[in-house]
């Protein structure tokens, strides 16, 4: 079977992580920047139609998502885009009337679509099915594995902590769009993350109960955007949601997903690779998620492309986590 076309727009700092395990997934027939595509009058759609796709990876700065997304809407084929989805309400607005004209755009947030997949197999939820044959059970004490969420209780808590001090990662460097202080800061880059994570594993919307976001003493003289920021939200039943994230925040580095229950604890590690925790009963069961994760990120776009779709990934979560994150934003902006 011949690799669908994929033509890639943005080929930055993302691009170059991903761009192997393209290779392998795709054939790409196009590969352009945003210079270029200014260079062409802005207009994305010839560019793009001329390359004869079968998918687009649109991996650009936030702001520009949904001009892009309606731009590109007429070609009626498979489009992902890097999260976050859009930063205000009133794109959000444009990209769902665009859904009419096409619906088939994969609202891509790598950590729920391929880092937690252990924590979702745990809990029952969906998840690409060309996943499954990454996740090793190395350790299983008293089948709390098999037992699912019921193996901890009721939940009572969760806690999402995205804090990224040290390596490449723990800087705007590269993505200088995150200085901006509406389209940009760690509330868009890591909190959009958690959200959209809570509404891939659970059921009901978030409310905001409080929040703190500012920037570190070390952090490079810029515009205002966030480096830090806390958020405690609530569910519709009642669970308190803490969320954590920050950068350039020397020798803080953590990275998990944890939900705390009545008889134990689930805790999904975001290192590489990535390890799932069930602690309870005097026991504990570990999952990992083995291979290269960015390799699987792009596989399961391939899934999701060959698998002839008719409706949109990961949408109903992208929009309740821009709604979230934009209500900050607005409260950030008013004070």
């Amino acid at each position: 079977m011949s690799k669908p076309r994929l033509a890639i727009i943005g080929i930055g700092q993302y691009y170059r992580k991903l761009e192997s395990a393209i290779n392998e997934y795709f054939t790409p027939v196009l590969k352009a920047d945003i210079a270029e595509v200014q260079a062409a009058g802005g207009a994305l759609k010839p560019m793009v139609l001329s390359s004869r796709p079968d998918a687009i990876l649109l991996l650009t700065p936030n702001h520009i998502h949904a001009k892009q997304i309606l731009d590109l809407a007429d070609l009626r084929i498979p489009t992902l885009v890097e999260k976050p989805l859009v930063t205000t309400e009133k794109d959000l607005d444009l990209v769902l009337e665009s859904l009419r004209v096409n619906p088939l755009l994969y609202c891509s947030d790598f950590y729920l679509d391929v880092r937690s997949a252990p924590l979702l197999a745990w809990l029952g939820r969906p998840y690409s099915a060309c996943l499954k044959k990454w996740i090793v059970v190395e350790a299983d004490g008293k089948g709390l594995w098999g037992k699912g969420p019921s193996g901890v209780g009721a939940i009572t808590r969760a806690e999402a902590v995205l804090l990224e001090g040290e390596g490449p990662a723990r800087s705007f460097d590269g993505r200088e769009w995150l200085w901006d202080p509406l389209h940009g800061g760690v509330l868009w880059d890591l909190a959009y993350h958690c959200v959209v994570l809570w509404h891939g594993l659970f059921e009901g919307p978030l409310s905001l109960v409080s929040y703190n976001a500012g920037r570190v003493r070390n952090a490079l003289a810029r515009p205002a955007a966030e480096t830090y920021a806390t958020l405690e939200l609530r569910s519709s039943t009642g669970i308190p949601f803490f969320v954590r994230v920050g950068k350039y925040q020397e020798h803080e580095n953590q990275r998990s997903f944890r939900i705390v229950g009545t008889n134990g604890q689930a805790c999904m590690m975001f290192r590489d690779p990535n390890v799932f925790q069930v602690q309870a009963q005097a026991a504990e069961s570990v999952a990992i998620l083995t291979g290269s994760f960015y390799s699987h990120g792009v596989e399961a776009f391939r899934e999701y492309v060959e698998s002839e779709p008719s409706q949109p990934h990961g949408l109903e979560h992208a929009i309740a986590a821009t709604r979230l994150i934009a209500s900050v934003k607005q409260l950030q902006q008013a004070t």
